[in-house]
């Protein structure tokens, strides 16, 4: 038996097991009926929601580490919020932006928002480091320099996994999608908020 559907749906998927658990009784009788029907739609019926769990766990936790590297890194908290500011606009935006494509958050894209956080947070960094390193009436220079350093790196990164999106799978295609859109919000980001931030702070 074949799903018509995607069983990435979760309704779809329950619906789409349970009637074939059901015809599979009406010729094969009730008799140990769960042991005998198989395939990767029941068993993605019960390994989904503890893969679920477990990608939540690890966005958490990367979170977790994130914030104490920053906070290692820069000894500071003020400026350790400063740099993760990039990182907060990228998760935002990525939710609603999200919504607004039609992109669902399934396995292949929730999957991305841990690997996003790693990757996106260096942007802050460096921008936060050389705004520390200048002075005054070099912050616009700064920005100038290291903010074109980081649209570089940004740029191969999201080439990387935009590659992604001319797959055939969907699950590709919106992991690809996800970390592309992911990428290009965080260099942005990290452009522009740590600089206005920490001249705020310098004014203060």
């Amino acid at each position: 038996a074949f799903p018509s559907q995607p069983i990435w749906d979760r309704a779809f998927l329950d619906h789409f097991v349970a009637e074939v658990r059901q015809r599979s009784a009406a010729v094969l009788g009730d008799e140990n009926i769960d042991e005998r029907v198989t395939g990767f739609a029941v068993t993605y019926q019960v390994t989904a929601p503890a893969i679920r769990r477990g990608f939540t766990q690890a966005t958490w936790a990367a979170v977790l580490v994130v914030v104490l590297m920053l906070l290692v890194d820069l000894r500071n908290l003020k400026m350790a919020l400063v740099a993760a500011t990039p990182l907060l606009a990228t998760a935002l935006a990525l939710l609603g932006g999200r919504a607004m494509l039609g992109v669902e958050l399934n396995m292949a894209t929730q999957v991305a928002f841990p690997i996003l956080f790693g990757l996106g947070v260096a942007d802050g960094v460096h921008m936060s480091h050389r705004m520390a390193e200048s002075r005054t009436e070099e912050e616009a220079d700064a920005v100038g320099t290291t903010g074109k350093a980081i649209l570089l790196a940004g740029a191969t990164t999201m080439a990387g996994f935009g590659s992604m999106m001319l797959a055939e799978h969907s699950a590709l295609v919106s992991f690809g999608l996800v970390l592309f859109l992911g990428i290009l919000v965080s260099v942005l980001a990290a452009r522009e908020l740590p600089p206005a931030l920490h001249a705020v702070l310098q004014r203060r």
